[in-house]
């Protein structure tokens, strides 16, 4: 499953480009404060005809505060979320949504589909659709078992890093159940929401990142 970084900027969150056998796909899509920047990688990836949809990982500004202008700039492609995530990006809640951070106002985003979780074909790829709560209620990861990638959004980092919890929607306890969870899979490539991703013994940050969570929570 080939996977492009599109690379963050200042606020943004990591935008990633992945190529399935029917089509691209974006997965987050940052602030919107660097839209013409973000365009122009893709761009030179494929042509944007090519995108048929965006899939959010949760629904925190840094990673959908773009969404309105990506979906303009494409057509009125397809925005997939979570359904908390959903409800929350569709209502506007700036609360939740913490445009506020960055000073800006979160706008509501309209027509948002329900990605429900489970095993699915999207694109032409077998993708599992994993419900992660524990940074956000809405947030999901994406993972692909035939090349061991996992898109883990803002659930867990590289090098032990992992989510905040203490923003609204935030629980620590279902994040450790989360990334506990998320190290039981076969995980060769991580491509997190911030920092680097890595593509190599990936398996050992997901440990650390456990070992990190669970030292917060003092188990």
């Amino acid at each position: 499953m080939p996977i492009h970084s599109i690379g963050a900027d200042l606020h943004d969150s990591n935008i990633y480009l992945v190529e399935g056998p029917d089509g691209f796909f974006l997965v987050d899509v940052g602030t919107g404060g660097n839209h013409e920047k973000v365009v122009g990688r893709i761009k030179e990836i494929t042509p944007l005809t090519d995108i048929l949809a965006l899939v959010l990982t949760h629904g925190h500004y840094d990673h959908a505060g773009g969404v309105n202008k990506m979906r303009e700039e494409l057509g009125g492609v397809r925005i997939l979320a979570s359904e908390p995530a959903a409800l929350i990006l569709q209502d506007g809640d700036d609360s939740r949504i913490g445009g506020w951070l960055f000073g800006q106002s979160a706008e509501p985003i309209p027509d948002i589909e329900v990605l429900e979780p489970g095993s699915k074909r999207f694109m032409g790829l077998e993708l599992e659709i994993l419900p992660t709560p524990g940074h956000s209620e809405g947030s999901i990861c994406l993972y692909h078992s035939g090349s061991g990638s996992l898109v883990s959004g803002d659930t867990i980092f590289t090098f032990g890093g992992v989510g905040r919890w203490d923003l609204p929607g935030g629980n620590l306890s279902q994040l450790v159940e989360s990334i506990v969870m998320l190290s039981k899979l076969e995980v060769r490539k991580l491509y997190p929401g911030h920092f680097n991703p890595v593509e190599d013994q990936a398996m050992r940050h997901v440990f650390e990142a456990m070992a990190a969570i669970e030292r917060y929570q003092g188990v």
